[in-house]
């Protein structure tokens, strides 16, 4: 059986270890992660 921890450094190492992004706004037209602004399509009144 494989250990977890030792999983997770070797996809540190390798830089495969993905981390997950917060943002805001998600309802509106556009959502703010971080230091981006990006259109959100997964809206289903992003064409106006």
């Amino acid at each position: 059986m494989r250990d977890p921890g030792s999983e997770l450094n070797k996809l540190r190492e390798e830089n495969l270890y993905r981390k997950l992004k917060y943002g805001s706004s998600a309802t509106g037209r556009t959502f703010n992660s971080e230091d981006l602004s990006l259109l959100n399509f997964s809206s289903n009144d992003y064409l106006g």
